[in-house]
């Protein structure tokens, strides 16, 4: 896995565990994953990097992430269901 910018990954680990966003699975945020982000803060953990980085539409390549990295991601969130704390912690071992 790659390492992703040090600052971005403070925020995107900081909003993770800020409690500002509710965990959604299977899409980036609740509704159709295709959709325009929502007002609410209903997110899965991709969702919420989109957000802090104020992207409105699901575009992979803008994430400053590696693929490897967000299948990953979308692994812990989606398939093992793990919460974002856990994610958070994830991210900061291994990013």
């Amino acid at each position: 896995m790659k390492m992703i910018d040090k600052k971005l990954k403070r925020r995107w680990v900081a909003a993770l565990r800020g409690g500002s966003y509710e965990q959604v699975f299977g899409n980036c945020w609740d509704g159709s994953a295709l959709d325009l982000a929502p007002p609410d803060n209903k997110r899965c953990a991709l969702g919420v990097l989109y957000s802090i980085l104020g992207i409105t539409r699901i575009y992979h390549d803008h994430l400053q992430v590696d693929p490897q990295t967000l299948m990953q991601i979308v692994r812990l969130n989606d398939v093992e269901r793990k919460s974002f704390d856990e994610i958070a912690d994830w991210i900061e071992e291994n990013l």
